[in-house]
């Protein structure tokens, strides 16, 4: 099953460039989960006018190497064959203005426009409309029926989103088989601000260098790699309906920070090993594999190995529901492995993972050098949904 992503930014997405963000990151995110095969992205806005919005993009290392096409202007004759597929429809009538109006008591009750009593809402008088419903046209044309179509979207474009659907549905009804889903993020905004704030790459560069400045005189020598992962994981680390609010102080940013630094010190244990062993300190290390937990000693221990083998089945679970929404626990991942690290912490502190270079203890030492291989590998992989690598040095 291919997946085709449909990005709405709005016709500025630079003006709400921190929502924008959370909306990119969050499809990328899904992508990453969701890759069975080649999946595509359609961004609704005009990439000539909108080439600061790429170029973030492409700094914050996200949609590398995907399929993406860029709204299309569509001409006049195009214009016209859509407005007279729309008026042929039964579901197209017209209001006292001769605007035209599209019955809605068909659609689902989860859709917002069912919010109100109307049976019929209008149909705007924008070409861009029938700009998006042209592309939208043409790659439904290069897919077939061999794809599966998630609208993503922030909650004020959603009325805008949903009427769109309904109208493809009505003009390519080949294809109205097809099932589109709506995933809606609440907006991302800087402190307290309200969310119908403007901002634009300018305040994304600000906001970095704040938060880097920060990390930087509380943490000497902190690779500039740490300000970008806390920025992206402050983006993913909310529901999808909750605001996030992005702030520059370390102690909001604390649990970012603190699953960076559970990987390093992971990390930092795996690394005294190898070179240990390189010098001849210890011997080569003995894997258990799917034996692991006989080796394990501890009940921590046991219950550290039970959560790493569960994690994606617990963690990264999407839902399809019967209706139109989509449901994703990408928030849970990451908070997940927040507090799974504050397990652990007192666990290495307390223990000691490498011992004396003795027979008798060898076995226990290179079991627990596993179990953080194994911690390690799922910690970076799980940063990698988010293009973020595991930082070694913090």
């Amino acid at each position: 099953m291919t997946y085709l992503f449909v990005i709405w930014l709005g016709e500025k997405p630079i003006e709400k460039v921190f929502t924008s963000l959370r909306i990119i990151l969050w499809s990328n995110v899904v992508n990453k989960i969701l890759r069975q095969s080649k999946n595509s992205f359609l961004m609704m806005f005009d990439i000539d006018t909108n080439r600061s919005i790429i170029d973030l993009i492409e700094k914050f290392n996200l949609l590398n190497d995907e399929e993406q096409y860029f709204l299309e202007i569509s001409s006049n004759d195009q214009q016209e064959k859509i407005e007279t597929l729309l008026k042929s429809s039964k579901l197209i009538s017209h209001d006292d203005d001769q605007r035209l109006l599209v019955n809605i008591e068909h659609v689902d009750q989860d859709y917002l426009l069912k919010s109100s009593k109307e049976t019929s809402v209008r149909i705007p008088d924008d070409n861009r409309l029938l700009d998006k419903l042209y592309t939208f046209g043409k790659i439904l044309d290069k897919y077939k029926d061999e794809v599966q179509i998630i609208h993503v979207c922030d909650f004020q474009s959603q009325y805008q989103c949903e009427l769109f659907v309904i109208l493809s549905k009505i003009i390519y009804q080949n294809y109205s088989h097809l099932k589109q889903c709506f995933l809606s993020l609440a907006p991302a905004v800087i402190g307290d601000d309200r969310p119908s704030m403007k901002y634009d790459e300018l305040s994304v560069d600000n906001y970095m260098k704040e938060v880097l400045a920060k990390i930087v005189n509380e943490r000497a020598g902190a690779s500039p790699l740490i300000s970008m992962a806390v920025f992206k994981l402050q983006l993913m680390c909310r529901k999808a309906n909750s605001i996030v609010h992005l702030r520059s102080n370390l102690e909001t940013n604390h649990d970012a920070l603190f699953l960076l630094y559970t990987g390093a010190r992971l990390i930092s244990i795996l690394n005294n090993y190898n070179e240990k062993y390189q010098n001849g300190s210890y011997p080569m290390r003995q894997m258990y594999n799917d034996k692991l937990g006989d080796m394990l000693m501890s009940k921590d221990e046991q219950d550290f190995l039970a959560w790493t083998d569960s994690f994606e089945s617990r963690f990264l679970l999407i839902t399809f529901n019967d209706a139109n929404k989509t449901q994703f626990n990408l928030d849970k991942i990451f908070q997940g492995f927040v507090l799974f690290c504050r397990r652990l912490s007192p666990y290495y502190s307390r223990v000691r993972i490498l011992t004396e270079n003795q027979n008798h203890l060898l076995s226990t030492m290179f079991a627990r050098l596993e179990l953080i291989e194994r911690i390690v590998n799922l910690l970076r992989q799980t940063l990698s949904l988010i293009a973020v690598p595991l930082i070694e040095r913090m």
